[in-house]
C-alpha cells in the first residue's frame, strides 16, 4: 500500500475504481428492488361488456366529430367509456379497454366538439389549440361537473342500442 500512497496518480486511480464500484453496487440494488417490471399488471377486462350504442345529433343535425365521454354514477363500478360520433351521428361506446361495449349501470355522458373560430370543423389531426379552435357544445352538454338529466342514461344486462342525444346547435358566429 505504501508504492500506491507514494504515487499520486496510482492513489487517484484506485479512488475512481472504488468510487465506480460503490455506484455499481448501487445501480445493482436499485434495480433489485425495483423488480423487473414485473410490479402491479392492469386490471383484466371486465367479461360483461354489453353493446352501447346510439346517434348525437346539434341543432337536429347528426354531427360527425363529436367526443362522447362516459363517466359511472351511483353505484355503477368501472371506468367507463368513450366514442366519437360519425358523419350520421352514429357512435358505439368501447370501454377503457378498447374493446366494444360497457358494463350494464348508470352512466352520464359528457360531449365535446371543437370548431375553429368560423365555425368549420377542424380537418384531421388537427390539434385545437393550434387552431384557436372553440368548445362547440355548450355547457352543461360539455361539463363534465354537470349532472343534467338529459345527459344521464342506463344500460341494461342486455345492452342499449337505442340511445339518442339531442344537443343545442353550437352558438359559433360563422364568419
Amino acid at each position: 500500500m505504501s508504492s500506491v500512497s507514494a504515487d499520486p496518480r496510482l492513489r487517484d486511480l484506485l479512488i475512481v475504481i472504488m468510487t465506480l464500484r460503490r455506484g455499481l453496487c448501487f445501480l445493482v440494488l436499485c434495480l433489485s428492488a425495483s423488480g423487473c417490471g414485473g410490479g402491479t399488471k392492469p386490471p383484466a377486462p371486465p367479461e360483461n361488456l354489453v353493446p352501447a350504442s346510439g346517434t348525437v345529433k346539434l341543432g337536429g343535425k347528426p354531427t360527425a366529430g363529436v367526443a362522447i365521454k362516459v363517466l359511472p354514477t351511483g353505484s355503477t363500478k368501472g371506468q367507463g367509456g368513450w366514442a366519437i360520433s360519425d358523419a350520421s351521428g352514429n357512435f358505439k361506446i368501447m370501454h377503457a379497454t378498447q374493446k366494444e361495449g360497457i358494463e350494464p349501470g348508470d352512466y352520464r355522458a359528457v360531449f365535446s366538439l371543437f370548431m375553429t373560430p368560423a365555425g368549420e370543423p377542424l380537418p384531421p389531426n388537427t390539434s385545437p389549440t393550434m387552431t384557436m379552435s372553440v368548445q362547440a357544445i355548450p355547457a352543461p352538454w360539455s361539463d363534465p361537473g354537470s349532472v343534467a338529466m338529459a345527459q344521464s342514461f342506463s344500460v341494461p344486462a342486455s345492452g342499449k342500442t337505442d340511445m339518442s342525444f339531442e344537443l343545442p346547435a353550437p352558438k359559433i358566429a360563422k364568419k
